[in-house]
């Protein structure tokens, strides 16, 4: 059965459920103010086609609470009484009781600032620790080697065979050191102009979020404004690694997705005088852009498989390199087979992952689904 759209429902108030504005008014609670904020009460209104109530109650919507419960009042013709303004105060001192002095943003300085005198304490003694592995490897492959030339035995004896392939073994697994050796040892000189810092790289598709993440860590506020921006103590350092391949290309020569891509690199250049990431954007991220800040290097990355190879190497740096990988999926779109490719070759890699649903706070609520609800109900 089709199910109209705006079809009548009853709005739980005051101990019954109010199917007219006389049973609002002979029941009037606090209850009205809740439905005012979360749409409920403009869906009623709207359902029972009260345009004129539904029009007042719309412009209300911006003021706080004490106007907007008086405006609920005027609206339904109801004398404000004072035990539910004297009600409305004490819950208002009851929130305002709860908080707590300390924001997030001063609890991750906080934490960084420690992270970071950890840092400090596990470098000292790092490089004489390498030099010793290093010679210890140096050591056992001439070892090897020495063993292999001198066994002593004839190349008829069936040992030969066994120690040969032994050698074999042991030669690869130390191939195999050596490289990770290696590895590390790029990671770390990689790393060496970050400093003593917890290195974050985030990574997610188009319209992710990563923009209101980074900026959230940075500042508490996913789209700060200026005054904000200049407030924040200590403040953000912001960067931009750009990789322009056609830069020496004439423009006359670019294609037009070049020419796009040229002018999204001219844009992030200005990343570092904004001191924020751009919200919003649909185009991909076409450079490593971040910030430092107290102990932390944030990374927003420009996609682990670009097709761009400079990119795609730059990315692989970072990602080999960091200590946290964020993997952020917008709560409309998640777990699509893409993202859930990119997070098995992460953790294949053997990086530590987390996974951000972003957006999970923008509710809205669907008519259809509070059709079905009521109708069932």
């Amino acid at each position: 059965m089709a199910i109209k759209k705006n079809i009548k429902f009853d709005l739980p108030i005051g101990g019954i459920r109010a199917k007219n504005m006389q049973e609002i008014r002979e029941h009037f609670t606090l209850e009205i103010l809740e439905y005012a904020r979360n749409g409920t009460l403009v869906k009623w209104l709207r359902s029972r086609k009260l345009e004129d109530e539904l029009t007042a109650v719309q412009a209300l919507l911006e003021l706080d609470d004490d106007a907007l419960f008086s405006g609920l009042c005027t609206v339904f013709s109801v004398s404000p009484r004072q035990n539910l303004l004297t009600a409305l105060a004490q819950l208002r001192g009851e929130f305002n009781a709860a908080k707590v002095d300390v924001s997030p943003r001063q609890n991750l300085l906080t934490a960084l600032a420690q992270l970071r005198g950890e840092f400090n304490a596990a470098k000292v003694g790092i490089k004489p620790r390498e030099k010793t592995l290093e010679r210890a490897l140096s050591e056992l492959a001439r070892s090897v080697s020495i063993a292999s030339n001198n066994s002593g035995l004839k190349e008829d004896n069936f040992l030969t065979q066994a120690v040969a392939n032994t050698n074999e073994k042991i030669t690869a697994s130390l191939a195999k050191w050596r490289a990770d050796v290696s590895r590390q040892q790029r990671n770390t000189e990689f790393r060496e102009q970050f400093g003593d810092s917890l290195l974050v790289y985030v990574c997610g598709k188009v319209k992710a979020g990563k923009s209101s993440i980074g900026n959230y860590v940075a500042y508490g506020h996913g789209d700060p404004n200026r005054s904000i921006i200049d407030a924040a103590e200590p403040t953000p350092e912001f960067f931009c690694e750009a990789i322009a391949e056609d830069a020496k290309k004439p423009e006359a020569e670019l294609t037009a997705a070049e020419l796009e891509e040229k002018r999204k690199l001219a844009a992030q250049r200005n990343l570092a005088e904004q001191r924020k990431f751009a919200v919003g954007a649909c185009e991909r991220t076409a450079s490593i852009q971040g910030f430092k800040l107290s102990g932390l290097t944030w990374i927003d990355s420009p996609g682990l498989h670009s097709r761009t190879e400079p990119k795609g190497e730059l990315a692989q740096g970072y990602v080999d390199a960091a200590d946290l990988i964020l993997y952020s999926m917008s709560s409309s779109q998640p777990g699509r087979k893409t993202d859930l490719e990119e997070i098995a070759d992460l953790l294949q890699k053997g990086k530590r992952v987390e996974v951000v649903i972003t957006r999970c706070d923008m509710t809205d609520v669907d008519e259809m689904m509070l059709e079905n609800w009521f109708l069932k109900s």
